[in-house]
This record gives C-alpha cells, structure tokens and sequence, in this order.
C-alpha cells in the first residue's frame, strides 16, 4: 500500500505478476513467442521478400524444425518438381500473440453466425481437395465430405466436441480458400492476435507447435536462409531419431 497525496492504492496480487499476461489470457490469447525469437520456413525458393498483409508458415520448436527439413523438404519439392529446397530463417520483430484452441473454435463458430453461406465454401473446398489434389490423400482430405447441413449441425451444437469436429474439418481446408483464409485471419487481427497455431498440420501429427503468421512484414526480420542438401536432410533424420527416442 502506498500513500500518494493523502490517497492509498492497494496492489492486489502478488509480486512478479504480470497484467498485460492475464488481460491476454481473459480474452483467450497467449504469447508464443517473444520478440527477438527465431524461427524457421522452408520453401521452393532462396529468395524472399517480405511482404505487408502476406501470411507464412513458421516453426520454431527444434523437432518441428528438423520434421519441416526432413520431411515437408520432400514433399515441396515433389509438389513444385523442384530439384533444390530451401530453410529461411528469420526473427520475431514483435511478440508473436495467439488465441487459445478454445477461441480459434469460437471465432470459427462466430465468423459462422456472421455469415451462414460460409459452409458451402467450407464444402466446396473439401471436395475441390478430394478431387484435384493429387497428395490429398496423404494430408488427410480423402474423408467422406460433409453436406452444409451437417456443417450447421456442428457449428449450432451446444456439445464443444461437434464444434471442434466442424473446426478439424476448417483446419484442413483453410489453407485452400484464400476467402475463408482471409476472413478469419482479419478476425482475429482485429482482436490483438498477430499468429495462430497451425492445426491442419497438428490434427494431422506433422507437427507440435506449428504457426502461421498473420503478416511476415509485420512480424519478421530475415537472417538467414539454406539449402537442404542431402547432407542437411540426413542430419535432420538423424537428430529426429535422437529426439524422439528420449520422448
């Protein structure tokens, strides 16, 4: 309690706490990431400007990091039948902030209420991705697609698990409608968010920690990049290993 001209203010709370985490946590958000943190991309290509307004997909954990190397380095370079791949590394220019799982379902069942038809792109997607999509079925998009019916089933349900049943099904399609994309990336920009976890990948046990940030410009410094050698790719595999045999 401290006096100041005449007046006592009484500090609740106890000693290191910190406000601005509690505010963030009330409103269902988390820092991932402290600015001044690295972390990493891997692309087709070695060069890359950062742009304003653009997203990117990030990791930084170590096992992600190496996971991304060893194996997303095969599967880009299939994809885009290139012959080299490469790892960008970059650091948070701010602190990179997150809604928790529970308020990613729940913007996805807002942006819902705000806009009904959004389920027909939901299922107009997933089956653009069951038939166009020649690596569907190894990322998971040959499940039997759902009527927009279902969708509003899941969405108005008061029971949490048909809400994250609807979500896994956004996750995974999120990535192939700019539109959807988009409309939820604003969303939660709009509510303090700069990052969220990426959960296609998590359901899909890719990876840990994988994120997705909102705006690179915004966000990112670059450092460094290289390419993923098949020496780089061995030692990936190998650090792999190690790691998950001491989990």
């Amino acid at each position: 309690m401290i006096n100041i001209r005449g007046k006592y203010l009484t500090h609740i709370g106890v000693k290191g706490m910190k406000w601005g985490v509690r505010r963030l946590r009330e409103e269902g958000g988390e820092i991932v990431l402290k600015k001044g943190q690295e972390v990493h991309s891997v692309m087709s290509t070695n060069n890359i400007t950062l742009e304003n307004g653009r997203h990117l997909y990030v990791s930084f954990t170590r096992k992600d990091v190496l996971r991304y190397q060893e194996a997303l380095s095969q599967q880009i370079a299939e994809i885009h039948n290139v012959n080299k791949v490469f790892d960008h590394t970059f650091k948070t220019a701010v602190d990179l902030v997150s809604p928790t799982k529970a308020r990613r379902i729940e913007e996805v069942v807002k942006m819902y209420k705000d806009d009904p038809d959004i389920v027909k792109t939901m299922g107009e997607n997933k089956v653009k991705a069951s038939i166009f999509l020649s690596f569907a079925k190894a990322f998971g998009f040959n499940r039997s697609s759902k009527s927009a019916q279902e969708y509003r089933d899941l969405l108005n349900s008061k029971d949490p698990k048909d809400k994250e049943k609807a979500f896994q099904d956004f996750a995974s399609f999120l990535p192939l409608s700019p539109d959807i994309r988009k409309a939820y990336f604003t969303r939660l920009s709009k509510k303090g968010f700069n990052s969220i976890y990426d959960d296609n990948d998590i359901y899909k046990g890719m990876s840990d920690k994988p994120l997705i940030i909102f705006d690179q410009a915004k966000s990112l410094t670059t450092v460094a990049s290289k390419e993923i050698t098949s020496d780089v790719f061995v030692e990936a595999y190998k650090e792999l290993q190690i790691l998950n045999k001491s989990n």
